[in-house]
């Protein structure tokens, strides 16, 4: 069951599973975070409540590196709305596809064996990348 949820990235069953380490791991997210506009009850200075649609950060799929070989995999996570540019990094904690903490960061944070192997500018996920197997057990 346990390889099954690694197989099937079902972060409950990672969450729990003992036999799955924690990594640490760097990513290039997108310049700018996808949002969707959600309709929100929102509270001004006075304590005023009143409903607003706002942009609301949604995650993103981004290829997280945590070897200066260039190995990693395809992680979903949220990092929230990026404060300023050249923020787009995210160090990224996780254990299989379960993702425990994602903070921003810049370039220069990055350790430079893997800073080489990043790259400057996000890859759009598409199916082909992943090197995902059919045995579950690989």
């Amino acid at each position: 069951m346990l390889s099954w949820g690694r197989y099937s990235s079902n972060d409950l069953v990672n969450r729990v599973n003992p036999f799955i380490p924690y990594r640490y791991g760097y990513a290039v997210v997108p310049e700018q975070t996808p949002t969707k506009k959600i309709k929100a009850t929102v509270t001004d200075e006075k304590g005023k409540k009143t409903k607003q649609y706002i942009d609301e950060p949604q995650p993103v799929k981004a290829f997280v590196t945590f070897s200066p070989f260039g190995d990693g995999e395809w992680l979903t996570f949220e990092i929230g709305a990026i404060p300023k540019k050249g923020m787009n990094y995210a160090f990224v904690e996780y254990k299989g596809s379960y993702v425990r903490r994602a903070r921003l960061i810049t370039r220069d944070e990055i350790p430079r064996m893997i800073r080489d192997n990043l790259g400057t500018s996000h890859i759009p996920y598409r199916k082909d990348f992943d090197q995902k197997s059919t045995n579950p057990f690989d």
